[in-house]
């Protein structure tokens, strides 16, 4: 069975018919078959070489493969199926899915250091980026996938993508002739890499985009002579004519500039067949609008007329105003032309001057009703075109937004867990440094004490160390344990309060939040050289949010006695894990999240407020 099944595919292939695969008997014979990595292995040649003709079976097949993959953990399997899936869905113009399994192949290519398959995503992602007229990102991402290929010495990718630079340039350049400069210069940059490399695929296309961009600053003479270039190259590889769709359209579009209307018929009509040949229905089109203008320029607009409704039809889908105008004229022109040929016959035919008054009544009426028409379904298929692109971009952005935040979240997760566990040991630190002190003073009942009671703390800091958030009342508890630890060095004369406002029983905080504003407090306000210390949480709801104050009666943020990089640090780390915290919960973040005051801003001591998104156990 299974060789049977990698057989049938084989056969469809091979045939150059693209026959349809049923999708459902597939699906039942895989279900059947190995899912040992060599058997994917054959699957996954099998896959690359399905047409969009065959979407429903390569989606079919992408999805066993990359079910097996993952079991299997045979990674480079699972990213080639996911970036087949992709492909598919770009050929077919469904850009927002593509979107999503190409982020999931640069992702997944990233984390398993799969360097050739994370540059393809890249590429594939500016592509989508470039037809979408969104020329700086797709700028940004071929200029990444030309760094990777160099790395890598991928010559091809760094042809090609220097032709996609070239093209991007030149395409978006308008009338700035530096950047048209600059867009054939890249594509000369292509053709120079391609020139190295034994399969001339790349150095086809190099030339057919010279020659493509000689043609757009109507230099038609160059343009042939690259045209006729690629055209050599294409007759030398034997039984492999794919580069006919875009060698043809290229010539022909030359040799409409050079006003030879014949010749350049005769080239689109040539490559026509191959466009079918290869489902390049972009390409097809393409011609279909090259005969139209030929045919426009020699006068016979019936035929012009009709190879331009063949174009519209394909490039439904990118319609626009413009080309609609383009069609009109065209239609008229036929029109006029038809109108007068009838009329004179008529004319030839009439007796009576009523009779031609009759006629040519009738005739303008019938004008006017088909003016009105047009005009009408010009106007719907307008509206029409521009909901579809509103919906398409508004997917876009979705999906592009979509991907940002994953993005973002990752980054702050990582940091969430960089700055918790940067907090952890520094307290652990200062403990051990105060045992030591009592250690050199030969205090050692106090210190087996303190060892004791920092024992018991660091059973609940390494407890907690790896939860996202803990009850409130737990991190009270965990307070008031760690004064108690901290209280031997004021001989019992720090006066630590607690309060709460408010319904509190089922509220969750991150751990290790209020601790190191008390630890600083305690460190840095010389509390032991005042007279009653004290220490004073506050913890309230407000506006939808948890308000944390820690206020005590020291003397104050003293930076000339503490290292500056230090505080800035300290302060900087706090807030910004603050800060995160209202990311994660994509909450907005007020610049008042978290402030601190000391003297003289306030009477005594220093004051520290800040707030955190309300999060219960429910």
């Amino acid at each position: 069975m299974r060789s049977f099944c990698i057989g049938l595919i084989g056969f469809f292939i091979a045939s150059n018919g693209f026959s349809q695969i049923n999708a459902d008997s597939l699906g039942t014979v895989l279900k059947k078959e190995k899912t040992d990595t060599a058997t994917l292995a054959r699957y996954m040649e099998q896959l690359d070489k399905l047409s969009t003709d065959n979407m429903a079976a390569g989606l079919v097949l992408g999805d066993w493969i990359a079910e097996h993959a993952v079991a299997r953990q045979a990674h480079i399997l699972y990213a080639k199926s996911q970036l087949a899936i992709a492909v598919f869905y770009h050929y077919t113009n469904d850009f927002s899915t593509a979107t999503k399994y190409y982020v999931e192949v640069q992702t997944f290519a990233q984390k398993h250091g799969l360097d050739e398959l994370y540059i393809h995503a890249i590429n594939n992602l500016a592509n989508i980026y470039y037809q979408n007229s969104q020329f700086e990102k797709a700028e940004e991402m071929y200029l990444k996938v030309i760094e990777g290929c160099k790395k890598l010495d991928i010559k091809v990718g760094i042809a090609a993508s220097y032709g996609s630079l070239g093209t991007l340039y030149f395409s978006a350049s308008v009338n700035d002739s530096s950047k048209k400069r600059k867009g054939i210069a890249y594509m000369m940059m292509s053709s120079e890499v391609s020139t190295g490399i034994p399969d001339t695929v790349q150095l086809i296309r190099s030339y057919s985009g010279i020659s493509n961009m000689y043609c757009g600053l109507g230099m038609y003479d160059s343009a042939m002579y690259w045209v006729l270039r690629s055209g050599d190259l294409i007759k030398a590889r034997q039984n492999n004519d794919e580069g006919y769709p875009y060698h043809y359209y290229h010539k022909g579009t030359a040799l409409l500039g050079k006003k030879e209307y014949k010749a350049a018929i005769e080239s689109f009509l040539t490559g026509l067949p191959y466009t079918k040949k290869y489902s390049t229905p972009l390409w097809e089109s393409s011609h279909y609008q090259g005969l139209s203008k030929a045919y426009t320029a020699t006068g016979d607009y019936k035929k012009a007329l009709e190879y331009g409704e063949k174009h519209f039809k394909i490039e439904d889908s990118v319609l626009n105003a413009e080309n609609f105008a383009k069609a009109a004229d065209i239609q008229n022109k036929y029109e006029r032309e038809k109108k007068d040929k009838e009329l004179l016959q008529k004319d030839l035919q009439l007796k009576t001057a009523s009779e031609r008054r009759t006629r040519l009544t009738f005739l303008l009426i019938s004008s006017l009703v088909v003016l009105a028409l047009l005009g009408i379904f010009a106007a719907l298929l307008l509206k029409n075109i521009r909901a579809r692109k509103k919906a398409y971009h508004q997917l876009e952005e979705k999906s592009i937004k979509i991907q940002e935040q994953a993005v973002e979240l990752s980054k702050q997760a990582r940091l969430i867990a960089k700055f918790q566990s940067q907090m952890n040991p520094h307290f652990v630190f200062n403990a051990l440094h105060n045992i030591q002190g009592l250690v050199i003073s030969a205090e050692n009942k106090k210190a087996t004490s303190q060892i004791q009671s920092l024992a018991q703390l660091m059973r609940k800091t390494f407890a907690n160390a790896e939860k996202d958030d803990i009850p409130l009342e737990e991190e009270i508890n965990y307070l008031q344990k760690y004064i108690e630890f901290e209280r031997s060095a004021f001989d019992n004369k720090l006066e630590f309060d607690v309060q709460t406002e408010g319904e509190m029983e089922n509220v969750l905080i991150p751990p290790m939040m209020i601790q190191p504003f008390v630890e600083n407090a305690i460190k840095h306000a010389e509390l032991k050289k005042i007279e009653n210390p004290y220490i004073k949480v506050l913890i309230e709801i407000e506006n939808n949010l948890l308000s944390i104050s820690i206020r005590d009666n020291g003397i104050g943020l003293q930076k000339e006695k503490m290292a500056p990089d230090m505080l800035s640090h300290s302060m900087s780390v706090i807030k910004t894990r603050i800060q995160l915290l209202f990311q994660e919960k994509s909450k907005p973040v007020d610049e008042n999240i978290f402030t601190v005051k000391t003297v003289p801003d306030v009477a005594t001591g220093t004051m520290v407020k800040f707030y955190l998104p309300l999060n219960y156990t429910y």
